[in-house]
C-alpha cells in the first residue's frame, strides 16, 4: 500500500502543495529584498542558517504580490527555496494518478496540475523553479 504523505491546501482551496517537498511553514516571514531582483524572485530569507530565495504565488499566479503572507520552505531536486502564499486551510488527500484530468485548463502555467472537479490544483515546486520568470535565482 503506498502511503502518500497529502497536500497542503492553500487558503481559497483552488491550489495545493505535495506535502513531501515541505521543510517549513514560516508565518510572518522575513524576507530580504534583492537589488535588481532577477524575475519573479522577491527577496531571500534565512532558513534555520540557510539562505533561500524567495517567489510570490500572487505574481506567479498573476494576482499580485501577496499580502500579509505565509512563507512555505520547500526543497526539491536538491534546492530549497520559498514560495509566499496567502496562507495554508488544511491538509488533504492527495487524489490517485487515474482521477487527474488528461488536459490542463487554458492559460495554466505547467506548475499547475491539472486536477479532477472539486479538488485543489497542484502546484508541482520542481515545475515551479523551470518558470522562465525566475530566471536563475536558485
Amino acid at each position: 500500500m503506498d502511503e502518500s504523505p497529502g497536500l497542503i491546501e492553500l487558503t481559497g482551496g483552488e491550489k495545493a502543495l505535495d506535502q513531501a517537498s515541505l521543510i517549513r511553514l514560516v508565518e510572518s516571514p522575513e524576507v530580504a529584498p534583492i537589488p535588481n531582483p532577477d524575475g519573479a524572485w522577491v527577496g531571500v530569507a534565512n532558513l534555520r542558517g540557510e539562505v533561500i530565495p524567495v517567489t510570490d504565488l500572487g505574481i506567479l499566479s498573476g494576482s499580485g504580490p501577496v499580502e500579509r503572507p505565509v512563507m512555505i520552505a520547500l526543497r526539491t531536486g536538491g534546492r530549497s527555496f520559498g514560495l509566499l502564499v496567502e496562507g495554508v486551510e488544511r491538509t488533504v488527500e492527495a487524489s490517485g494518478e487515474g482521477d487527474l484530468p488528461d488536459e490542463p485548463e487554458p492559460g495554466d502555467p505547467p506548475w499547475l496540475l491539472p486536477a479532477p472537479p472539486g479538488s485543489p490544483r497542484v502546484i508541482d515546486p520542481e515545475l515551479l523553479l523551470e518558470d522562465p520568470r525566475l530566471g536563475s535565482g536558485t
